[in-house]
């Protein structure tokens, strides 16, 4: 089971571009609505997780899921997968 959880992942993974490459120029813009659609859509993400500072978020991993942090002036400060 555990294999086959790993490998649907790594499948998955591979279906997006994730990371630094998930939304080319996005770091330094504004988190309003629509770049974060924007953000979400050239990433081909299943999932969008906006992360503010010092917020408490869940360690878990989604393979389908686009990270963006966002800093005290709302502006992306970085994007990540997982």
């Amino acid at each position: 089971l555990r294999a086959a959880l790993r490998d649907a992942a790594a499948n998955a993974t591979a279906q997006w571009r994730g990371g630094a490459g998930a939304a080319p120029g996005a770091v330094g813009q504004p988190a309003d609505e629509v770049v974060m659609a924007r953000v979400w859509r050239e990433s081909g993400a299943g999932l969008i997780r906006p992360i503010a500072p010092g917020q408490a978020v869940t360690r878990d991993f989604r393979a389908d899921r686009v990270n963006v942090h966002i800093d005290r002036d709302n502006r992306i400060s970085a994007v990540s997968c997982g």
